[in-house]
This record gives C-alpha cells, structure tokens and sequence, in this order.
C-alpha cells in the first residue's frame, strides 16, 4: 500500500513538470534559441525530479527489504523447530535460538561444537549413520535421537536433514518428539502391562462385527483355547465350536439374543481346545451401539479351570466334613456367640439322651447347669484370642451318670474373619481316666514296693561287701601259708629225695596260687571303684601320658618299642582314676605286642563338639571285630593265659572309670595286625 501512494506522486511531480514546459514553450514572441534553453532546463527538472522519485523509491525498498530481513530473522530464530547447520565433521556451523535451547547453552558457545557430543550414547550411531547418508546423496533423509539437554532431561527430537547446493554443510531441522515419544512409552507399557495382566488372569478378549461377522480375539484367547499362534497367522474357529455339546444351547442363545437385542450376558462353559483338552472358561459379553444401532459384540474370555477344580475340591471337602461330622465317633457342637447350639451331630445328641432336633438352640447352661460358668469364661477367652484349646471335664449327663471328656475348642470365624462362636469336639475319656486312675494306684503300690526292694538290696550289697571283703582277706591267709610251705618244702627236701616231676607240680601250685593272690588284689580293685568318689580337676593329658610312658622304661629297654605321643589336650576328670586307665591300656598295649620284633605303638586324641576322644593304637596280636564287645566284661579274655599273662580285668576297670566320667570305651582290631582302643571323655 506504501509503495502506490510514493508511485502516484511520482506522477504528480511529472505531470506538473510537463505542464510548466508546456506553459513556457506557448508563449508568443519568444526566439527559437530561448525555447531551446527552456526545454532542455525542463528536461533537467523532469530528470532530476526521476531521480528525486528513484532515491525513494531505493529508500522505500530498502526499508521494506530491512523489514523483510528482520521479520525472517524472528521466524528463523523463533521458529518452533531448531535449525543447524552442519559440516561433514560434525561441527555446528550456525543454529537459531531454538536449536540453541534445545542443547541448553547458548549460541555462541554452541557453534564451531561438535553435534554428536550433545547426542545420547544410546543414538550416536543412529545420528552418525544419519549424516553419512545426507552428505552422501541428496536427498532428504530422517531420523529421531536422544539428546543431552544441559540441566534438564534428555530430549527426544526428529531430525530432517539435506546436503546444501552452495555449501558443504547439512541443513537440519530439528523438532521437539520429547511428549510423543513419552506417550509411546507410557502407550507400549500400558500395552505391556495389558498383555502381562491377561497373561496372570488368563483373561482374554474377544470383538464379534456384525456386519462383517469379522471376528478379533487377543493373544490370550488363542492362549486359553490352546491354538497354536507361532507357525501361522492366528486363525478364529468359526461359530462356537469349541464350546462343549452340552453348554452349545445356552451359549448360542445368549450370543443370538446379545447380537439381536443388545442383551448382555455372563456365563461359565466348558469348552474343548485344540489339543483336545477340557477347560472351564468365564465369558462375559455386551453390545456396542453406534447412533443405536448394534454394531459389534466385545467381550472377556477367562480360564476358570483351577478356580473350578478348587470348587470341586471344596465341595468335595465340606461334603467329606458333613459326613465326619454327622457319624464321628466324638460329641460336636457348634455354639453362637450367644452360647447356644446351632449344629452338632448324632453323637452328641445321643450322650444327652435326645435327638438332634431338640439340642439346636438350647444354651450352655440349660445343657450344663453345674459348669455352666466355667464354659462360659472359656468361650469368652477363646472368641477374644482367636486361638483355641484342649480341656479336660468332668460332666453329669441327664441319664445320672459322670463322664470325663477331652475337648477340643476352637474358633468358628466368618469370612470377614470375625468370630461368630465356638466349634467343641468332645471325645469321651471315661474310660481312659478309669484305667490312669487304676495305674495311678498301681504305681502307687509299686513306688511302695520298690522302695522296700531297694532297701532289701542296699542292705544285701552291704552284705555282699562285707562277705567279699570277709572272703577276699580270708583267702589270702590260706593262699599265702600255700606258697610258703611250697617254698620250704623245696628248700628243704634233700637232693635227690625229689623227681624233677614233683618239683615241676609244686612250681605250678605255687604259681597258681600266686596268680589267685592276684586275682583276689583285682578283685578288691575293681569292687573299690563303685565306692570312691570322683574328683574332677583340669589336668593335662600330654603330660600324664609322659609319666605313665616312663613308668614302662625297662620294659621298652629290654624289647624294641616305639611310643609315639601327639600334643594332647587338657581334660577335666579325676586325675588318679585317669592315670589308672592311661597304665592299663598302655600296659595292654606292650604285652600284646610282646611276640612282634619291632613294636609300634601311637598315641593320640580327636576333639569333638561335646567329648574328646582318646586312641593308643598298637601293631600287636590284634582280634576280630565281632569279639569286640568282650573285651571290656571281667574276666573275659580272647587269648591264652598262656600267650600273654594277665587277670582279665585290667579293661573293665578302664570301661567303669571312663563310664563313671560320663564317657564310653570300644575298641576295633584285626588278627596279626594291630588293635586300637578309645575312650572318650565329656568336654
């Protein structure tokens, strides 16, 4: 509009140029010469008056190119999508304001940077295949990236990008995607979640168009029927199939009447899958109208068969629990909270004398006047706790009689969880409190009768002592007149008066009587052991084994022995006592490896949780495994006294020293080769 008006008074300047020349040139009597002059000074007036008109039309189209330059600078930098300019390398050439805020910094520090350091690791690859291919050919060519927004959260952007004709750079614009892609996010999770929540339901979905009678089902559904899904495209059974026979007639008519009126509906059937299986499966249906026309039937396909198969199992377990109540061997009743009968069975009914009819509804204390009460606080506490108990009563029964019952009471509770009263189940003890009440007496009469046993023994074992003692010291007189007049008689029977038989006799008798003398010493022993008392101190095992070794010094001196001694460990017992089994074993051992050329034997302890035990192993004699158990009894033997002396008590003294310390002997060996003992004491 500005540059028509400038137009129209460029005209009016010209017009009245020509009008004053005109003006001038018409005047009479003027010479040729002078009207020369006057038109060429009004061509000079047009002319300068065209270039007055040229200088504004230049200045009104500079103007107005300063206006075009400005607005396309707000609707470069402003625009809502970010331009770059990009070399080959990467680097940002030049960017508008909101290329610059897209990056978070500003313009100046952002240009001469390389783009890709803005680009999120996850998409630098895609951006660099991106601008291969701008600058490889041109056409135009897209992608979408994650970028890095200093200070902010990342951006998702759509870039377009083309090769420029005059330079080598690539022109980019670039367009904020940050909400489209979080609602594609938010959109594929939701589908995720979808999925994951018909997959935990087993529900599935189902959409029938009427006019098309286009069936679509969900993945689920294929799921649920059993159709395999992975080799072909899924393919819908036509019609209702898979519905077994004797669900079709209800399932089609509550289709037909959906499809028709509109009608809804909700059903469970029993339907066959592809792989022949039977399924129970919940479907529920409602019409979609559309200007009120019914134009599609969706609904829910839901596998019900575990819930199903719970049902039966329910049944089944309260039909079961019906028929154990109703012919239990004990009395139950169930009570209100109001303490009065609202079930219980034939049993129960029985006791009182009536039949179940007459009980439902009668209270605690018209059935049980005399321990009403106590019941009744009972109730009260287990409806409180929520936790039952076992009780034991006497009651009186309407026939006159007294009965014990053991009853098991607890809470009955609705499916809210509250409690609405008390199960009982009595079971009838009478007979049992009869038979504990005679074992009571018996017991009783025997507690009587083996206090009196007791005292008979103590008083026999204190005879038996005596007597032993008596014998034992009686003996040794004889025995010891025996030896002596043995050894008079062969010192003084002259030379010759005497066969080298009868001396041979009278060795023996003199030997036997000594090896009697020393049966009677370990007898003496043993008995002792039951009387002492037992004095337990810490003692050091290592350094009692030592003595008890060096005691043996000649012995070992005369044969070739090798005692071997590990590190043993401290041990509280009765020191004497211990040392009396360290010698007996260790004596054991050298006299039964007496008839091997080198003996070896070793020494040593393994502790455990609760006990240490102790081992002396030896390469003597040895004995078989299944005479084990003997070796301990007195007097037993498993070789010859002619083999190896002995008494044969040396190792039941050891087993009633470690059994008094609340510790226990065994042994393993093998014939010729070798026999360990071990002992074992409390920690």
């Amino acid at each position: 509009m500005k540059n028509s008006n400038n137009k129209s008074e460029a005209e009016t300047l010209r017009q009245k140029a020509e009008e004053l020349l005109k003006g001038k040139s018409s005047r009479p009597g003027l010479p040729q010469s002078d009207i020369d002059a006057l038109k060429l000074i009004h061509e000079l007036e047009v002319h300068q008056v065209e270039l007055e008109i040229q200088n504004e039309e230049l200045r009104l189209t500079r103007t107005a190119a300063q206006d075009a330059a400005e607005k396309y600078t707000e609707l470069y930098d402003f625009a809502p999508s970010g331009y770059f300019s990009i070399s080959k390398k990467g680097e940002i050439i030049d960017l508008n304001i909101t290329a610059a805020k897209m990056l978070g910094d500003e313009r100046l520090h952002l240009k001469n940077s390389l783009f890709n350091g803005y680009v999120s690791a996850d998409t630098r690859s895609i951006f660099t295949a991106f601008l291969e291919k701008v600058f490889d050919n041109q056409f135009s060519e897209i992608c979408e990236i994650k970028l890095n927004v200093k200070g902010a959260s990342p951006m998702y952007v759509h870039l377009s990008g083309i090769r420029s004709e005059d330079t080598d750079l690539c022109l980019l614009t670039a367009t904020d995607i940050t909400r489209r892609k979080l609602l594609e996010e938010e959109l594929k999770t939701s589908k995720a979640l979808l999925v994951e929540t018909e997959k935990t339901g087993q529900i599935g979905g189902w959409s029938f168009d009427i006019e098309t009678f286009e069936q679509t089902w969900t993945e689920e559904t294929f799921c649920i029927l059993e159709i395999d899904t992975s080799k072909e495209a899924p393919r819908v059974p036509e019609g209702v199939s898979f519905i077994r026979p004797a669900y079709l007639p209800a399932a089609q008519e509550a289709i037909k009447r959906a499809i028709e009126y509109g009608e809804p509906y909700d059903q469970e059937w029993e339907v066959i899958t592809a792989k022949g299986n039977i399924r129970w499966v919940h479907s529920i249906a409602k019409a979609v109208r559309e200007n009120g026309k019914i134009i599609r039937i969706t609904g829910s396909f839901q596998d019900i068969t575990k819930r199903k198969e719970v049902e039966r199992k329910l049944k089944e377990s309260a039909d079961l629990y019906k028929l154990l109540f109703e012919n239990a061997n004990a009395a139950i009743s169930i009570y209100n909270r109001k303490f009065q009968i609202v079930m219980t069975n034939k049993t129960n009914a029985d006791l009182m004398g009536v039949t179940v009819p007459d009980l439902i509804g009668k209270s605690l204390f018209e059935l049980f006047p005399d321990v009403g009460k106590i019941h009744e606080a009972r109730f009260n506490e287990i409806i409180k706790s929520k936790h039952g108990g076992m009780f034991e009563d006497a009651f009186n029964l309407p026939d006159g009689s007294t009965k014990w019952f053991s009853s098991i009471i607890m809470p009955v509770t609705d499916s809210e969880n509250s409690v609405s009263g008390v199960q009982v189940v009595a079971f009838n003890i009478t007979a049992r409190k009869e038979a504990e009440s005679k074992i009571l007496e018996l017991n009783r009469d025997l507690e009587l009768r083996v206090k009196q046993r007791t005292a008979e023994l103590e008083e026999a074992n204190k005879e038996l002592e005596a007597f032993s003692y008596s014998i034992s010291h009686d003996l040794h007189a004889p025995l010891r007149h025996i030896r002596g007049f043995i050894d008079l008689l062969l010192e003084e029977s002259p030379t010759g008066q005497m066969t080298e038989d009868a001396k041979g006799y009278l060795e023996v008798i003199s030997s036997s009587a000594g090896e009697m003398d020393r049966l009677i010493d370990a007898i003496l022993s043993f008995s002792r052991l039951g009387k002492s008392e037992i004095r337990k101190t810490m003692i050091n095992s290592f350094e009692m084994v030592q003595g008890v070794v060096t005691f043996f010094d000649s012995e070992v001196q005369k044969r070739k022995i090798t005692i071997r001694v590990e590190t043993l460990p401290e041990v509280n017992c009765d020191e004497e006592l211990i040392k009396q089994v360290w010698t007996n074993v260790i004596s054991n051992a050298i006299k039964y490896t007496g008839k091997k050329t080198e003996a070896i034997i070793d020494i040593g302890s393994v502790s455990g949780n609760t006990e240490t035990t102790f081992f002396i192993k030896d390469n003597g004699a040895g004995f078989s495994n299944k005479d084990a158990g003997k070796l301990f009894g007195v007097f037993k033997r498993l070789h010859k006294s002619s083999d190896f002396e002995g008494t044969g008590i040396g190792l039941a003294i050891v087993n009633r020293i470690i059994t008094r310390h609340g510790g226990r002997c065994w042994a393993e060996g093998e014939p010729g080769v070798g026999a360990t003992f071990y002992f074992s004491l409390p920690k």
